[in-house]
């Protein structure tokens, strides 16, 4: 272990250090040095290493004896017990040290990052990163990666060249799975055993000891606050229990979990609501309904036109989906439309999605029934 040095042999040494250098500039001074040009020059050289002296055993001081007295300025985060970290700007390097004794335990840091869930956090030395005890301020695994980010559930990400793969608490490899590099995740850190992988711009799940859960074959895959997985395989959805179980295959539309159920859309824009056990609840649910109006040609004093409301009142899906129903709530139609505009009482203009030109449509009667 490193002793630190008493006041008694800093100050021995720096007497030394002053004395070399006064004895030098008495020597310049010696009446044997005839001429001024010496003596001056001389002068000038003692002086400066007087100075240098005097500099570096402030420094030394500073850093290596000078007692740390707690405030809230000098103290800007609180690690365990007497342990504090340290940095006054980004500019400078930061330290861990010891409030109590005053000690400096860990120095020439650039930054720090502490696990909400781990004594272990990472630090950042000369563009490497490691990990230190945040109780004992040792360092336990040393500074060789290019990147490393906080544990989490006992194991942390790492990076060396341009792959991530996990550690455990004594710096070894986890398992074999090796992670490129995405430089818009923020974060790899596992959550209830599981963290989801992405390999290729399709992503999977795998547990702690690197196996696949899910495998990595979907492109969109996120947890959502209800519980469930919500997973897009070939454009479609589907939905996996909070233990993997597959509850809907990839074969939807779209899909919604919330406090009411969960919510189906088939390729036909039908919406259903199941519970979650993935039993049948509704099997049509719409969003709002609203009369279909349109202008009779006649027009008021202000020269406004008078409408009237067709035989059909229109029905919504949630994603802007369209269809008729009649005025007792039958569905005339699916939802199949992006707009539906009344014509007259018993004809509607009906576009459907991806049209260019929002004219463009066909016309059906209050049966449902195309019009040519």
């Amino acid at each position: 272990m490193k002793r630190k040095v008493t006041f008694k042999e800093f100050f021995t040494v720096l007497g030394l250090g002053l004395w070399q250098a006064l004895s030098y500039v008495l020597n310049i001074f010696n009446p044997k040095h005839k001429t001024w040009f010496w003596r001056i020059t001389g002068g000038i050289i003692a002086v400066c290493l007087v100075l240098i002296v005097i500099a570096i055993g402030k420094a030394y001081y500073d850093e290596e004896i000078a007692p740390r007295r707690y405030s809230s300025s000098y103290c800007d985060t609180h690690l365990h017990g007497d342990l504090w970290y340290h940095k006054a700007d980004w500019s400078q390097k930061g330290y861990v040290f010891n409030k109590e004794t005053g000690k400096r335990v860990l120095k020439g840091l650039d930054w720090i990052a502490l696990s909400d869930d781990d004594s272990l956090a990472v630090f950042a030395k000369d563009k490497m990163r490691g990990y230190f005890n945040t109780y004992t301020g040792e360092v336990v695994i040393p500074a060789t990666f290019m990147r490393a980010w906080v544990f989490s559930e006992g194991l942390a990400a790492v990076m060396q060249s341009d792959s991530i793969f996990f550690i455990n608490r004594e710096g070894q490899r986890a398992f074999d799975l090796n992670i490129p590099y995405d430089p818009w995740t923020d974060a790899y850190c596992f959550h209830d055993g599981v963290y989801e992988v992405s390999l290729n711009d399709l992503n999977g799940i795998i547990d702690k000891q690197g196996r696949w859960l899910l495998k990595p074959e979907y492109e969109s895959l996120y947890h959502t606050s209800y519980g469930f997985w919500e997973v897009k395989k070939d454009d479609c959805w589907g939905v996996y229990t909070d233990s993997l179980k597959m509850l809907f295959p990839c074969e939807y539309k779209a899909t919604d979990v919330d406090e009411n159920g969960v919510y189906l859309t088939l390729q036909n824009n039908v919406r259903q609501r199941y519970d979650y056990n993935g039993q049948l609840l509704d099997d049509f649910v719409i969003e709002d309904v609203n009369p279909c109006m349109y202008s009779d040609g006649t027009y008021d004093e202000e020269e406004e036109s008078y409408s009237k409301q067709a035989r059909c009142y229109m029905y919504s899906t949630p994603g802007g989906h369209y269809g008729l129903m009649t005025k007792e709530g039958r569905h005339v139609t699916l939802p199949s439309y992006r707009s539906i505009q009344a014509i007259n009482e018993d004809l509607y203009l009906c576009t459907f999605e991806g049209n260019n030109y929002p004219e463009e449509g066909i016309l059906l009667n209050s049966k449902g029934e195309r019009v040519e």
